[in-house]
């Protein structure tokens, strides 16, 4: 195999046999729900607890497939917004779908916004980032945070132990 790739100098690969008894790669389809991240952005943690997240800049210019290529048959893919979601490909190559669940919900009541966090959550403190004003409002790192909002925000974006969820939600789409 022959990459062109545009930032320098072309790269050839060969097979080569694997004399070991390694199990097979698994290749994974992540399914996002909140932050797209289309095979890029995701990050594997194995079983023992190392991670290895994948080069976003190669997958974009590349083309390369949405799967995610995994070099073990178990553990944690992390999705974009920071939820863990565990996956084990019983030995096989896969493909293994790992569907990021519902783990957020927010209400408003009047100016009170109510963040409950279930399930895969992101461990840590929520911060939230409200517009027009442009003010961070301190949260705590329970499970559910209340926060009061200022008058006349009409969006906001959220912070979860310092990791952006890179997504702004709007008033209209959360319940009332």
């Amino acid at each position: 195999l022959i990459g062109l790739g545009l930032e320098g100098r072309p790269r050839i690969h060969r097979e080569v046999p694997n004399a070991r008894p390694d199990s097979p790669r698994c290749s994974l389809v992540p399914l996002d729900r909140y932050v797209p991240g289309f095979g890029f952005g995701h990050t594997l943690i194995s079983p023992e607890g190392a991670s290895r997240r994948w080069d976003s800049q190669g997958q974009n210019r590349s083309g390369t497939s949405p799967y995610v290529l995994s070099p073990w048959t178990q553990g944690k893919l992390r999705f974009p917004s920071g939820a863990e979601v565990p996956f084990d490909c019983k030995e096989t190559p896969g493909p293994i779908v790992v569907q990021e669940p519902d783990w957020l919900k927010q209400s408003i009541d009047g100016d009170q916004l109510r963040i409950e966090r279930t399930g895969a959550a992101p461990a840590g403190a929520v911060r939230v980032y409200v517009e027009p004003s442009r003010e961070w409002i301190e949260g705590s790192d329970e499970l559910i945070t209340q926060i009061s909002l200022p008058n006349g925000t009409s969006q906001w974006m959220l912070t979860i132990d310092g990791r952006w969820l890179a997504r702004r939600f709007q008033r209209a789409e959360v319940t009332q």
